[in-house]
């Protein structure tokens, strides 16, 4: 680019020299040269005038090129480290973000920069964002409401957007979606409920664990999925979120989707 603004300069530089030549000959008594001082008085202008623009121009590009390389690592959230005594319990205790997310606790100053797997999890969940940030898109999703349940703060989550074996086992009502906070974040938390939709920030389900007595026998037995990796057998409710290996091998096989 800054071969341009040579060759700008040149050109302008060299106009004015080569009419400043016609001027000096024009001067000469023995030479006719008015018409071609004429011409060249209005070529110079021309030439004076997009030499300008071209400079303007180049310098607009430049400033547009240096603004859109910045770096890029300013806008990167650096999470820090597990340096935390709340570190790695499903909540962000960060103090520097927000969201449903958050421990429920007082936020304390020496956990900034100290929670970096919880915060970051929530973070890519769309459950946190840096304070002061709009509000995710996905937040309402992700967001768990309050304790305005008739059933809330009895150890089972009774929001319907729910699923797992940490529900209740009662009838699930709408009127309790977004209403019972506190249990669903503890299950959630502790990965006995996910919600229905069972995608996770990167579209991968929570497979839980190996708790079913039909688990690690090469057939995926919860009842969540269907596809060819399925067992032949009858689904149980129980197998829910228990037979994590042999789900997630052929989720990873492309042998399972979502019902």
């Amino acid at each position: 680019m800054a071969g341009f603004f040579v060759a700008a300069a040149r050109v302008s530089s060299s106009t004015r020299r080569g009419c400043g030549l016609i001027g000096r000959a024009a001067s000469q008594p023995t030479r006719s040269v008015a018409p071609r001082a004429v011409e060249c008085d209005q070529a110079s202008w021309t030439m004076l005038i997009w030499g300008w623009r071209m400079r303007f121009l180049l310098w607009a590009l430049l400033a547009m090129g240096l603004a859109l390389s910045a770096p890029t690592q300013a806008q990167e959230i650096e999470f820090g480290d597990d340096s935390s005594a709340f570190a790695n319990d499903g909540e962000c205790d960060d103090p520097r973000f927000e969201g449903p997310g958050m421990t429920a606790t007082m936020l304390l100053e020496s956990d900034r920069r100290a929670d970096a797997t919880d915060c970051q999890e929530a973070f890519k969940a769309g459950r946190v964002w840096p304070q002061g940030q709009p509000t995710p898109p996905n937040y309402e999703r992700f967001a768990l409401g309050d304790d305005s349940s008739e059933w809330a703060n009895d150890g089972e989550c009774d929001d319907p957007r729910f699923e797992g074996p940490g529900m209740t086992s009662t009838v699930l009502l709408d009127s309790d979606r977004f209403a019972d906070a506190t249990d669903c974040g503890r299950a959630l938390s502790a990965g006995t409920v996910q919600f229905k939709d069972n995608a996770s920030a990167g579209g991968t389900p929570n497979f839980g664990d190996d708790s079913s007595d039909y688990a690690n026998d090469g057939e995926c037995d919860d009842p969540r999925f269907e596809g060819p990796g399925m067992t032949a057998t009858m689904l149980l409710e129980s197998d829910r979120l228990a037979d994590a290996t042999d789900c997630r091998a052929a989720w990873e096989r492309g042998e399972l989707s979502l019902r």
